[in-house]
């Protein structure tokens, strides 16, 4: 698995999610493990097969899962403040 820094994955996501771009990005690391959180207001950004497989072809290993998907509710009649998405996790 190759290793990179938050600013170089920051910006192979933003080049993979050009529509539908997520409002907010969040790496974190727990030993060799990388997760990706990526969520946005209002619907989940997309996740296509192409990404996935882009996204392993990026770190180089096939050890990449979607397991953590979230939705977080907003304001009762306009839903402003929600939070929808889910977090890449990415292992050699």
């Amino acid at each position: 698995m190759r290793h990179y820094d938050d600013a170089a994955i920051e910006a192979k996501v933003r080049e993979l999610w050009q529509d539908g771009a997520p409002d907010k990005i969040e790496i974190a690391r727990t030993g060799k493990t990388v997760r990706i959180k990526l969520s946005s207001m209002y619907e989940a950004p997309g996740l296509s097969f192409a990404q996935l497989k882009a996204l392993s072809a990026f770190f180089e290993t096939d050890n990449l899962d979607d397991d953590d998907r979230f939705s977080y509710s907003g304001c009762e009649t306009c839903d402003y403040g929600s939070s929808y998405g889910f977090t890449l996790r990415i292992e050699p």
